[in-house]
């Protein structure tokens, strides 16, 4: 297995120079991710995705989407069972992710990092964590590289306001957010984790028949 120390030896014995860094983020399984990027007088150029520049956990393409918001936007909670690779090609964001598995050390705890235009940085954010991200800036445009495909069935959406997960973050208290209706509305976790079981429960049931 490649481990985050383990990685940048194979990078050596197979001739792939990097500069990268992967930095474990206070969120298990969450790196931040300091990418290369090449800077001449024409301006840059910057590798979005190497599959074989990331250690396992983070590997593997499956589907790259992209958003544009306006300031004062915010996404999420999101959690997906894929990891997903986020980075901000223009703007500034707020980037938040939440540890949603129970199992997990670091449970319901989270982390934030801003990402904008001129930081060649991404965050990894693993498989069954809530995502997240507030925007700062006006067309703020985000893609993501996702370890697999979007099925709505396999998503669940949680509410941000949730005191269990008692999001303490400046930017939401000081600003008046914009937010789609179907994130303002989305469950509490244990009732959104309830309708994902049920959903998976009755899928077994006819995968079985």
């Amino acid at each position: 297995m490649k481990t985050v120390s383990s990685w940048k030896k194979r990078f050596v014995l197979f001739g792939i120079p990097t500069n990268m860094k992967i930095i474990p983020l206070n969120v298990g399984g969450a790196y931040l991710i300091e990418c290369d990027r090449y800077k001449d007088n024409r301006g840059f150029f910057q590798e979005l995705y190497h599959d074989n520049k990331y250690p396992d956990g983070i590997q593997n393409c499956a589907q790259v989407s992209f958003s544009e918001s306006g300031k004062n936007v915010f996404r999420g909670i999101h959690c997906s069972q894929y990891n997903k690779i986020v980075m901000c090609m223009r703007g500034r964001i707020l980037d938040i992710c939440i540890d949603l598995i129970e199992t997990s050390p670091t449970y319901l705890q989270y982390c934030t990092v801003i990402l904008d235009e001129n930081k060649s940085q991404q965050v990894n954010i693993p498989p069954g964590c809530g995502h997240a991200y507030f925007t700062l800036e006006d067309h703020s445009y985000i893609i993501y590289i996702q370890g697999g495909t979007f099925n709505e069935v396999d998503e669940m959406d949680v509410n941000y306001k949730d005191p269990k997960i008692n999001l303490q973050i400046h930017e939401l208290q000081q600003n008046q957010i914009i937010i789609s209706d179907k994130d303002n509305n989305a469950p509490m976790l244990d009732e959104a984790r309830k309708k994902w079981n049920e959903r998976h429960s009755i899928l077994r049931n006819v995968e079985k028949k």
